[in-house]
């Protein structure tokens, strides 16, 4: 199951190293024991600047003893370091990595980091992390929690899960993972470090599922066994992946979890059955069928793969991904776009065409925007930092 992440992780965005201007690490004026309510482990972002940021935006920031300051800014995870003098603060020049990010979100990150760079002063007062800039600019955060408890899952990506699959975890104190994917029962073995999280190899039972609910345990699986950090804010816990996707889970101990919009329906196509005619783009739309020219910033040979994609102006999509068929349904909302689909018919394929196609199937429940430029349309996840580009069929 750790394979899921490959056919995009090649695409994840690169660093941007604006380490020229990094200076060293100045000598911190107290030992590092005077610095234990700084350094004792991350904080939560959870005020910037007098306006109050939901838990689930995942900004944070850890303080190391050698001078050294990590964190994700909300979608990009950046780097500096830093030096104290009592209760003053200095940030050296950040560096961050440069992933695709939505608008607010990107606004609320820069504003974050400029905060950040700017800082003067600091203090801890009753569980939280006050940090002051020269212009009275504040970053309140708020202290760590432990991950053991049981949980259950909220979203996968963006996407939340259908109110008929129920997917859990519990974390137990003697370092054994055990729950259920949303059908069969799994456990194994997890560490933690600071934020840090590393989950073994599941074992899991073997019961025959439905095509949906096996497609979603297969991704929170997958998700579990990929993971590098957490964070626990209140009531919920994030999970993050080397690459980037994100699962979110609420604390089973805390009453009913955050309602959440239900998938769209899927009304898969008859195994077998015919995929629609191609239907023309409408201009300015997306509506119509496509024919992918460029996975992760690969172009497809010609001839050898024909992956395409038709967009119903019923809210319907249809497809096939090389050599299997899929269906479902889909919203748009400006260039927001949330898909819904599942592959329809289970043919042997060929080598090459089944590792593109895992690969497409696997990635499309975190798309989350389609943009048309040039007379191309741009599906993009800005969870995994990741885009297939279609043309119009001929």
């Amino acid at each position: 199951m750790r394979g899921m992440n490959r056919p995009f992780r090649a695409a994840a965005a690169t660093l941007l190293v604006i380490l020229a201007s990094l200076s060293p690490v100045v000598a911190l004026a107290q030992q590092p024991s005077d610095l234990g309510p700084l350094t004792a482990a991350p904080w939560l972002l959870v005020e910037l600047g007098g306006v109050a940021v939901p838990a689930d935006a995942g900004i944070t920031a850890t303080f190391a003893e050698d001078g050294s300051l990590s964190g994700s800014a909300g979608c990009n995870d950046y780097n500096a370091t830093y030096s104290v003098n009592g209760g003053s603060m200095t940030v050296g020049a950040l560096a961050a990595t440069l992933k695709g990010c939505g608008g607010a979100v990107n606004a609320r990150e820069t504003d974050y980091l400029s905060a950040l760079q700017a800082v003067a002063t600091w203090v801890v007062s009753d569980g939280r992390l006050t940090l002051t800039g020269a212009d009275g600019t504040t970053l309140v955060y708020a202290g760590p929690q432990g991950i053991e408890g049981a949980w259950t899952l909220l979203t996968i990506g963006t996407a939340p899960l259908p109110s008929t699959i129920r997917a859990t975890a519990v974390f137990a104190a003697d370092g054994t993972l055990t729950g259920n994917g949303g059908c069969n029962d799994y456990n194994g073995t997890y560490t933690v470090g600071g934020d840090s999280l590393t989950v073994s190899a599941l074992s899991t039972t073997r019961k025959a599922c439905d095509l949906a609910t096996s497609g979603i345990e297969r991704l929170f699986l997958d998700g579990l066994q990929s993971a590098t950090s957490f964070l626990v804010a209140g009531s919920q816990l994030t999970i993050r992946s080397v690459d980037g996707s994100i699962l979110v889970l609420w604390s089973s101990t805390a009453g009913p979890s955050p309602s959440a919009a239900p998938l769209p329906t899927i009304e898969p196509l008859p195994s077998g059955g015919p995929v629609p005619s191609a239907l023309p783009p409408s201009a300015g739309s997306i509506v119509g069928t496509w024919q992918m020219v460029q996975f992760g910033g690969t172009a497809l040979p010609a001839g050898i793969l024909n992956v395409t994609v038709t967009f119903g102006s019923d809210g319907t999509v249809t497809g096939n991904g090389g050599c299997n068929d899929f269906s479902g349904t889909y919203t748009l909302n400006g260039t927001k776009l949330a898909l819904a689909v599942l592959p329809t018919t289970q043919k042997t394929c060929d080598t090459t065409t089944a590792a593109m196609e895992q690969g497409l199937m696997q990635i499309l429940p975190y798309v989350d925007s389609a943009t048309l430029a040039n007379g191309q349309l741009t599906l993009g996840s800005s969870v995994v930092g990741f885009e297939v580009v279609f043309a119009p069929a001929s």
